[in-house]
């Protein structure tokens, strides 16, 4: 069952928990725009956002873990009419190593589709629509569907200088400070405003964190939740009809 959420970016790690589970944990800085989903099935698999992430709208995160291509079926257990006292089986592949793990700043455009057990690294951008079904390294441009990595953004010497500065785990202040020369494509400009600053600057400080309970029925049809209220309304109603006199 989907669940749709967005996420406004602040200065604090954030976590999303399923009935006690930590379904998604989206990191510092990191944003993603209205109608995205998660579909799951059961709470054993999640979804790892790390900073200064850019998620566009209508991207849809798949956690499904009960259907298994090497089974004699495709459909899920949770079809079959296993014995009360049954064990239904699992897809083996399902529990952490089915997690989305997304790196930092990393960007995806709208309506791409990422699937379970995928990592994309650093840096990376997944073009409108892609459908991801594998590993993305970092700084990899990624586009398509079947999809594919159509190019590096940096040569290997500055990719490998990024992933070695880890800036998006700086203090906030010492952002503030690197912010022109990261917001640029001025490679120089960043390694001289890096040799102003001394290690204790740059040396990752205690993060705050936010723990957000998605509710239990958010995955039902967007029509239960109107039949819930319109229910609850009409209760309400009654109750100050009959304070009135005015019921039959």
């Amino acid at each position: 069952m989907p669940i749709r959420f967005s996420h406004n970016y602040i200065d604090r790690v954030t976590e999303y928990r399923l009935r006690g589970f930590p379904l998604v944990t989206i990191g510092r800085f990191s944003y993603i725009n209205q109608f995205a989903r998660i579909h799951y099935s059961i709470e054993t698999s999640a979804i790892r956002i790390g900073n200064f992430c850019s998620i566009a709208s209508d991207v849809g995160f798949f956690l499904r873990e009960t259907h298994h291509p090497q089974w004699v079926t495709t459909a899920s257990p949770g079809v079959f009419p296993f014995a009360p006292d049954a064990i239904r089986p699992l897809n083996p592949k399902a529990g952490p190593q089915a997690d989305i793990v997304i790196g930092n700043d990393v960007w995806i455009g709208e309506g791409a589709r990422i699937l379970s057990g995928v990592t994309i690294g650093d840096g990376a951008i997944i073009g409108t629509a892609a459908v991801v079904t594998k590993d993305v390294p970092p700084y990899a441009i990624y586009v398509g569907n079947p999809g594919r990595i159509v190019r590096r953004r940096f040569t290997a010497s500055e990719i490998k200088f990024l992933l070695r500065v880890r800036w998006w785990d700086f203090p906030t202040v010492a952002l503030r400070r690197l912010a022109p020369a990261i917001c640029s494509t001025e490679f120089d400009t960043l390694r001289r405003k890096l040799g102003e600053l001394a290690p204790a600057d740059i040396a990752p400080a205690p993060v705050a964190k936010s723990v957000i309970a998605f509710r239990h029925d958010i995955g039902r049809p967007e029509g239960y939740r109107r039949s819930k209220l319109r229910r609850s309304f009409e209760k309400r109603l009654r109750f100050v009809r009959g304070l009135l006199g005015l019921n039959p």
